[in-house]
């Protein structure tokens, strides 16, 4: 399939018309942080909220999981091209229920740093507001962090004893600028 016949969807295309939530959690967690993340998704509505995200991390598929029991529609953002049936296993809860888009962004077979970058971006530029379970301020989502804020959207942190950064010294790194971006699919 040619580079521009993407993005590809798999599932009900409708949910992208609903308010959406981007959910994004490091790897690196603690019990505060997984606890709060399961209260948030369920204090979500089913009949108006969805959660977009690449539901890669541990507490982003229990998060899923806990989605799927509610009755909570969530799209699946792919950094990689559509699985063979469509969707993984382990979204199919989703989709059979009628609540649940795959969106492929790109051709590729397998992720790779750069699809997973431009993925999180897609996340970020598709919902209505962003939620992080945690965020390392020397992570790989702290970029995301700073692009959420460049486009004005809501952000919260759900980690426990977390400090929005006052200044970009405060992240060890600096804030990625619009002209710093690229998009992957120009390449």
């Amino acid at each position: 399939m040619a580079a521009d016949d993407y993005p590809q969807y798999f599932g009900d295309r409708s949910l992208l018309e609903r308010r959406k939530w981007a959910f994004m959690c490091s790897r690196q967690f603690t019990s505060g942080s997984v606890l709060r993340c399961y209260d948030w998704a369920t204090s979500l509505d089913g009949d108006r909220d969805c959660v977009v995200g690449g539901f890669q991390s541990d507490i982003e598929r229990d998060v899923l999981r806990l989605l799927a029991m509610k009755r909570i529609p969530a799209v699946l953002v792919l950094g990689r091209r559509l699985y063979q049936d469509g969707a993984p296993p382990w979204m199919r809860p989703h989709i059979d229920a009628g609540l649940g888009l795959v969106v492929a962004l790109t051709n590729a077979v397998g992720n790779c740093v750069r699809n997973v970058a431009l993925r999180n971006s897609r996340v970020v530029e598709m919902a209505d507001e962003v939620v992080f379970g945690t965020l390392n301020t020397g992570g790989t989502l702290m970029p995301i962090y700073w692009q959420a804020r460049r486009m004005g959207k809501p952000v919260t942190v759900l980690q426990p004893g977390w400090q929005e950064p006052t200044a970009v010294g405060d992240t060890g790194q600096e804030a990625p600028s619009a002209s710093d971006e690229t998009d992957a699919r120009a390449d």
